[in-house]
């Protein structure tokens, strides 16, 4: 997903911006995502529009909350990297020298004055008719939620709908894989998210297969490349003691959906990638929970071995007092 300019996305009551020289926020490929509070332009709104009302005749200390807020407000807007305005910034520099000019006369406890008003009110008027302009121009889109998955969690972390027993047994590759998939379902690419979901699955599937067959060598094609997960389902059922419900989902999503996406002219829809979400994470916390049971098995039916092989210790030896009088050992009673 790449990113060549500044754009911003409402996603469910958060603000995503995407900035490529932004050094915190969601990593995308060529840019980063940064979550943004939707009601700052509506905050930069309440501070700047009260001087529309300000009168030449009102006392600078009177009036020094409203400057100082809007002062404050306005160089944090004209500062900011997360939405980067370039057309206001001419005005909004002017309206800044301005405010800051007549925030400097507040010790002397004057009057705003007809100028200082006039000034105010018109590059204020010329600085919201410009950054209206500019935020018209702005690429901006409602993400909606998808079936009953939160939208934030999807982008941010996918990894959350996956329980936490479950994902700490997974590789960095194959969660990585997941969050892709998560944040593709978020952005409706139903095609690319089966993707994701599927190379995570197979992921899983190869240590699924080393675990229940006890490390056996990988199957592979002729050129030594991993063999397809359908080869690696089909020997994990023959040579490992595998759950045939396990085995059973996985052929399913073998046949009904890892075969079709390899192929340019199949595509999901969203119903379809929906769908295949919920198999996915049914699938792999079903994998993942037969290989630690079988693990806890091997380390008990381990344990067991080791208490056999280990030779019974001797009893221990008791000295019994004796009168030494005669000068005699003492006899040693065992």
């Amino acid at each position: 997903m790449k990113s060549t300019s500044a754009k911003k996305t409402f996603v469910g009551g958060v603000l995503w911006s995407a900035h490529n020289s932004r050094p915190t926020g969601i990593p995308l490929l060529g840019g980063r995502m940064i979550p943004i509070n939707q009601a700052y332009f509506y905050n930069l709104s309440t501070k700047l529009h009260p001087l529309v009302n300000l009168q030449a005749s009102d006392k600078l200390t009177e009036i020094a909350p409203i400057l100082y807020d809007a002062q404050g407000r306005l160089d944090s807007f004209l500062r900011n990297q997360d939405i980067p305005v370039h057309t206001c910034l001419n005005s909004g520099g002017e309206l800044a020298r301005n405010l800051q000019g007549i925030v400097g006369r507040i010790a002397d406890n004057e009057e705003l004055g007809i100028y200082g008003a006039y000034v105010l009110k018109d590059s204020l008027s010329r600085f919201e008719t410009i950054l209206t302009a500019e935020l018209d121009e702005k690429a901006v889109y409602y993400v909606s939620q998808k079936g009953g998955y939160d939208t934030a969690t999807l982008i941010e972390n996918g990894e959350a709908f996956l329980p936490i027993e479950i994902r700490l047994d997974m590789t960095d590759e194959s969660l990585l894989d997941f969050k892709q998939g998560c944040r593709c379902l978020a952005f409706e690419l139903p095609t690319a998210a089966g993707f994701h979901f599927l190379r995570t699955t197979e992921s899983v599937v190869r240590d699924y297969y080393d675990a229940m067959t006890d490390y056996r060598e990988r199957p592979t094609f002729r050129d030594n490349q991993p063999a397809a997960m359908g080869t690696f389902i089909a020997e994990a059922e023959r040579h490992g003691n595998c759950d045939p419900k396990v085995i059973g989902t996985l052929r399913q999503l073998n046949t009904l959906h890892r075969h079709s996406l390899i192929h340019p002219e199949d595509v999901l829809s969203m119903t379809q990638a929906i769908i295949l979400f919920g198999m996915v994470i049914s699938a792999i916390a079903a994998m993942i929970s037969e290989m630690q049971a079988k693990e806890e098995e091997d380390i008990a039916a381990s344990s067991e071995v080791s208490a056999i092989a280990s030779p019974v210790p001797a009893p221990p030896v008791s000295v019994e007092p004796q009168d030494n009088e005669t000068g005699d050992e003492p006899e040693i009673i065992r």
